[in-house]
């Protein structure tokens, strides 16, 4: 979670998650430091519910793909794109790894995901 970008969504998935996952432990980090900490496994998601730009996310999100993690966009679950007209990235979240023959969706409305959904 972003030191300094709360969104009332955020929060509101948050609490949805520690229902299910209340040994939920929230991690408040810089962007760049949030994508390291994904891709070395350390922590498993990250969520960002307001604005970026390009710049903020484009070498994090390459450490974090090259270490077998993803980034996608919110509500639709693509791959970000980069270097379009307008520069501000939609919401989005990251994986520490991504989850062959699981659908994003299915994954964060439960919290998990096995290979069957």
């Amino acid at each position: 979670m972003s030191r300094s970008h709360k969104s009332p969504e955020l929060a509101e998935y948050i609490e949805e998650l520690r229902k299910s996952h209340p040994d939920l432990e929230v991690v408040e980090q810089g962007s760049s430091y949030k994508f390291c900490l994904l891709a070395e496994g350390a922590v498993d998601y990250y969520f960002r519910t307001t604005s970026t730009y390009e710049w903020d996310t484009a070498a994090g999100e390459l450490i974090l793909s090259e270490a077998g993690g993803e980034t996608l966009s919110l509500p639709d679950y693509r791959p970000l794109r980069y270097n379009k007209t307008d520069l501000v990235n939609p919401w989005f979240f990251c994986r520490a790894r991504k989850m062959p023959g699981c659908r994003p969706e299915a994954e964060m409305m439960v919290g998990e995901c096995s290979a069957a959904d």
